[in-house]
């Protein structure tokens, strides 16, 4: 009888957080096939083989050319599981998880093909969050398409979703960025690649304008998610409500803020409890000079409830770019001791190059006061709140 469980991964210079993916997947496979790219450079290989996985060397850069779903069915056929699962090198099964999905394998009906779990990005790249068919019935015609970002298809069967189940996309923070921006301008070929395949795939018109957004190209961005929008209709309105997130974060970027609120109060019903929403509402009101209204924002996104899948980074995320905005709106009042306070938090939660510099910024527009001599003087306009997650606390909201 053939194993229940193969762990494929498809790894190249992963030496750092090979062994944290491979131990986290602790309970839940019988075998674990490692397809290393052949132009792997450290030491990935052998600390894959000391791990007790079976390593297959992928052409995955020459002959296949960076094509993520050929790579991916060529690790197919080396498995020999009932369930295969994908997981990358540097992500992880949250403590406990691989084994939470083990029992849900070992008990599901012959009719499921897919099962997806929750992946969720660190903050280096992101903070976000979605549904992943990274688990599929071997032999049920499923395979992999697509050059970038590749997606299961073909799955004779019903799919499953597993919420409770999180994979955490972590890669090391001196990787992220720097790879990064060496992918983009191939993620940006490779997805128009796919998209001159399915020209009217809501969802890739929406990756293409969030990688032309990263770059940069703004006006491309907010064309390419506009037609994201025209072909939506038949997806999930929590989809159309981050096509308009999207839309609106083009707009802002163009400094067109009156805009920027329509696509957002078009969102609203989607995304009403999403952070970035009220981050976005909170940023559009700031550049209205609508200070009081930017403040009630910031601080319903500070307290946004949390769902039972939230990123447990993602108030990290969000929180240093909350706190510098309320920094910036505590300086539009001259509420100087309040804006020191809220820049120390943002200082202390955004530990990367760009967060420390746009706090520095922020900090030189606070007048020269001796803060430790003058705090008894000094007192912030209003309490600092503590950083409580579904704190249940109800400020007005504008309207």
């Amino acid at each position: 009888m053939p194993p229940l469980v193969s762990l494929m991964m498809l790894v190249r210079d992963e030496e750092r957080t090979l062994e944290r993916a491979i131990r986290s997947a602790d309970g839940l496979a019988d075998e674990i096939v490692v397809g290393v790219d052949e132009v792997s450079a450290d030491g990935t290989e052998p600390l894959a083989e000391r791990l007790g996985a079976r390593v297959v060397r992928i052409p995955f850069s020459t002959a296949y050319q960076g094509h993520f779903a050929r790579a991916h069915n060529h690790l197919d056929g080396e498995a020999t599981g009932i369930w295969g699962v994908k997981l990358d090198g540097h992500e992880h099964f949250r403590p406990g998880h691989a084994v939470r999905l083990r029992r849900f394998l070992e008990n599901e009906s012959d009719d499921v093909a897919t099962v997806a779990v929750l992946v969720v990005l660190s903050a280096i790249e992101g903070g976000g969050r979605g549904l992943s068919p990274r688990v599929y019935r071997r032999g049920s015609g499923a395979r992999y398409e697509g050059a970038i970002h590749e997606v299961v298809v073909g799955a004779r069967g019903r799919g499953a979703r597993l919420p409770d189940v999180v994979v955490e996309h972590d890669r090391p923070k001196d990787a992220a960025i720097p790879r990064s921006i060496q992918r983009l301008d191939r993620g940006l070929a490779r997805a128009e690649e796919d998209l001159a395949q399915r020209p009217e795939d809501p969802g890739l018109l929406y990756h293409l304008a969030r990688l032309h957004l990263a770059g940069g190209r703004q006006d491309t961005a907010f064309e390419m998610a506009g037609q994201a929008l025209e072909h939506a209709g038949s997806t999930k309105p929590a989809f159309q409500g981050q096509v308009h997130l999207l839309l609106a974060v083009c707009l802002l970027s163009l400094d067109r803020p009156h805009a920027a609120w329509i696509h957002l109060r078009q969102a609203q019903a989607a995304c009403w409890n999403l952070p970035q929403n009220f981050l976005l509402r909170a940023e559009v009101c700031r550049r209205l000079g609508e200070v009081q209204d930017a403040e009630a924002w910031a601080l319903a996104a500070m307290e946004c409830p949390s769902t039972p899948w939230d990123y447990d980074a993602l108030p990290r995320y969000r929180t240093w770019a909350l706190a510098l905005l309320l920094a910036r709106l505590a300086c539009a009042r001259n509420g100087w001791a309040e804006a020191r306070a809220w820049l120390d938090r943002a200082q202390t939660w955004g530990d990367e190059p760009d967060a420390q510099a746009e706090v520095t910024a922020v900090r030189s527009l606070l007048p020269a006061v001796d803060w430790e001599s003058s705090r008894d003087s000094v007192q912030p306009a209003a309490p600092i709140p503590p950083l409580v997650r579904g704190s249940g606390r109800r400020r007005p909201l504008p309207g």
